[in-house]
């Protein structure tokens, strides 16, 4: 079982606290992340997020494949090492599905 946390509600039971408006938020494509794993050269690429109105920077990240011998097995084809401006670093596994004819696979299908 899980146990929830109480948040801490105002006037009409309404959520106080930070909030984060989820259409702002920037999200990595899976075509850019495919671009990445495809690539034979192992070279990292740079990714930035601008603001469409200011033309300011939202986001800016490393992004680099990672091969770890066999970390990731069966039908995972391999990782993306994301590292942020500010040294934080995150793995991200990738997944291939099977296509519906010849026994193919096509990652982020």
């Amino acid at each position: 079982m899980v146990e929830q946390r109480k948040q801490a509600r105002g006037s009409g039971q309404r959520f106080i606290g930070p909030r984060a408006n989820c259409e702002s938020v920037p999200c990595l494509p899976a075509a850019a992340v495919a671009w990445v794993l495809d690539d034979p050269r192992p070279v990292p690429y740079l990714m930035v997020w601008k603001d469409s109105r200011s033309d300011g920077l939202i986001k800016a990240v490393r992004v680099a494949a990672y091969k770890e011998p066999s970390a990731w097995e069966l039908d995972r084809t391999g990782c993306v090492e994301i590292k942020r401006t500010n040294g934080s670093r995150s793995l991200i596994p990738t997944v291939r599905r099977a296509l519906a004819r010849n026994g193919g696979k096509a990652r982020f299908r």
